[in-house]
């Protein structure tokens, strides 16, 4: 059956990718697809059918970012909770944005957050060993030429909608950032002061 004439009940229909005996497709080969039929039986878009490795790539990635987005969320959140009772307690701020300077700092290494984002792209490099972004459809940069810049891509998208939402529930979270002269940590959130 054509896929307008597919009903519910006819399986969805696949083109092959060639590929060499190690698994890998053959160069200049494009991903096969099928068409998913709707409740109706009309195709509704055109999915790829991945092979095992790309799929456990792509896994990696989706895995790596959530656990870099929680691990983020968590840290901001703790040291802007620090930080407003400590002000609260009449304690001032640089303590505790001392303490955040040690989490958060992008531009240190030896940040916990840093260290953390360096252990998620780590994990995605040997999870996608082999793979090019063209196997993945290139998510978040059509223009990336390797999996390290999908992967920088995908951990800068999940750290800037963090801290978007952070943001959102933190009324004063610029300027908190600021007083604990952490001000990069939300570049993409808060008015540069250049």
């Amino acid at each position: 059956a054509t896929p307008a004439e597919r009903t519910d009940g006819d399986p969805p229909t696949a083109t092959a990718i060639p590929s060499a005996p190690n698994g890998t497709a053959v160069a200049g080969a494009t991903p096969a697809s099928t068409s998913v039929p709707s409740p109706r039986g009309t195709p509704i878009t055109e999915l790829p059918l991945l092979r095992k490795p790309v799929r456990k790539c792509q896994s990696a990635m989706a895995a790596q970012a959530r656990s870099f987005a929680q691990a983020f969320h968590a840290a901001v959140q703790g040291c802007f909770d620090r930080m407003l009772k400590d002000l609260a307690d009449g304690k001032g701020t640089l303590a505790a944005g001392r303490d955040c300077a040690t989490v958060l700092a992008p531009s240190s290494p030896a940040s916990k957050i840093s260290r953390r984002r360096s252990k998620a792209l780590a994990q995605i490099a040997r999870r996608c060993t082999g793979i090019l972004p063209n196997d993945i459809g290139a998510p978040c940069d059509a223009s990336a030429s390797t999996i390290d810049e999908i992967a920088e891509c995908i951990i800068e998208s999940y750290t800037l909608r963090v801290s978007e939402e952070v943001a959102d529930t933190y009324h004063d979270s610029c300027q908190l950032l600021a007083t604990a002269d952490l001000p990069e940590v939300f570049a993409g959130v808060c008015p540069s002061e250049d």
